[in-house]
């Protein structure tokens, strides 16, 4: 090999792993196997798991976590009864995992809620999901701990 092809050998390999470096290798965003994928916003409820986004694994059965823990962080689903799974390991706490069961309305945004409490003997969490339209909790409760302790 010359030279010169030396350097365009080198600059090709360069060239194409630096642009394997911009590819997104994680698919934070919306969920796109749940039913309502590509439906307008006001048809469907928003659900938003952003604060916990390795903890939703699926939604009426589509997987929601990718492989290497990486998972998305929100869905649009269409009004109606939802099952959402949920799962994690929690560092000094253990496996926390459970199914909600609920009904979510068109137009509506839900956020996803957990919380744990260390210092309470036992050691507790709550999950809940509240209607961010209303303000309500809709599924779950919020902790009933002191929170001046976080």
């Amino acid at each position: 090999m010359s030279g010169k092809t030396k350097i365009l050998a080198t600059l090709v390999i360069f060239a194409t792993l630096a642009s394997c470096r911009t590819i997104e290798t994680k698919p934070w965003g919306e969920c796109p196997d749940v039913d309502g994928f590509g439906l307008e916003a006001d048809a469907v409820a928003w659900f938003d798991w952003s604060g916990w986004p390795d903890m939703i694994t699926a939604i009426d059965e589509h997987h929601c976590l990718m492989s290497g823990a990486t998972g998305y962080k929100w869905a649009k689903l269409r009004p109606g009864r939802h099952i959402v799974e949920y799962s994690n390991y929690v560092h000094d706490f253990g496996h926390v995992t459970g199914r909600i069961d609920m009904v979510l309305a068109a137009g509506h945004r839900y956020a996803f809620g957990f919380n744990t409490c260390y210092w309470c003997m036992p050691r507790r969490y709550a999950v809940w999901v509240a209607d961010q339209s209303s303000g309500q909790v809709v599924w779950g409760r919020q902790p009933d701990w002191p929170g001046w302790f976080l």
